[in-house]
């Protein structure tokens, strides 16, 4: 069984200590073999290196200069993981950056923000394009597009139906498996820290996979820590996304199967 967690943590400084330090007891409670993490900060980046020091981790290669904030992959130290950084076509400094494991690849992205699909859609071609040497390939992390609607009116063409052209060969774990659930990771109606109405399901786990079968996925981070709503943190803006992974003997004997509610 393998364990994936993608989250944006946001790079604003409201309660950047707390949400860091609520977000440190989450991966010590979850314990996810592979932590994906978007709009981290060098403040954010050193306390989780510092909290798990034995832990593999890409480092600043996903950073950005002059941009303040990257992405960031950590792997449990048993997985023997590696690192890479690859450009990608970006105004804002957005970067994919790859965790080499034996038998398996995890992308982790976030794409152009704000109505940039474009930009979006030839990030997502050079995504595919470096994950097709890896037999088994997850390309998570934050889309910036939902999945019902796009950034502004017109909504069709869809912008997610790009995914069927970008990344022909992945699946979209989290409609394999809660087909009947929005899975918002972005909802002012939940998450006091969006100020603005808003209710979309950015962040994403794209799956190509042989060897090994997504088996559940949930949303973390919706309920918040803490005893009052006065009192509450919640890890950032956005939800996080935990997807968990299996090898069975004959995988391609396994269908996806729905499976049933669970939010942390």
């Amino acid at each position: 069984m393998l364990s994936v967690l993608t989250l944006n943590v946001w790079f604003a400084k409201l309660l950047m200590h707390d949400r860091t330090q609520a977000l440190i007891r989450l991966i010590q409670v979850e314990k996810p073999h592979v932590v994906c993490l978007q709009e981290v900060v060098p403040y954010v980046a050193d306390s989780l290196i510092a909290a798990f020091p034995t832990w593999g981790h890409s480092g600043f290669e996903g950073f950005a200069v002059n941009h303040g904030y990257g992405v960031l992959i950590m792997t449990r130290p048993d997985l023997a993981a590696s690192f890479t950084s690859y450009e990608l076509e970006s105004r804002m400094g957005r970067k994919l950056v790859v965790a080499k494991l034996p038998d398996l690849a995890v992308g982790s992205v976030h794409l152009e923000s704000l109505n940039n699909h474009k930009w979006r859609v030839r990030q997502l071609q050079r995504c595919a394009q470096v994950l097709a040497g890896f037999s088994d390939a997850l390309l998570v992390g934050d889309f910036n597009f939902d999945s019902t609607r796009n950034f502004k009116p017109p909504h069709v063409p869809l912008e997610n139906d790009d995914l069927n052209t970008s990344l022909p060969d992945f699946d979209d774990v989290w409609p394999k498996l809660r087909p009947k659930e929005l899975g918002l990771t972005y909802d002012s109606q939940t998450n006091p820290y969006i100020r603005k109405t808003e209710t979309m399901r950015y962040d994403r786990v794209m799956a190509r996979l042989k060897l090994w079968v997504a088996n559940s996925i949930q949303l973390i981070g919706s309920v918040g820590e803490g005893d009052s709503d006065a009192q509450r943190i919640f890890l950032s803006d956005h939800f996080g996304v935990l997807a968990h992974f299996a090898r069975p003997l004959s995988p391609h004997a396994m269908p996806w199967h729905p499976q049933v509610s669970r939010h942390t």
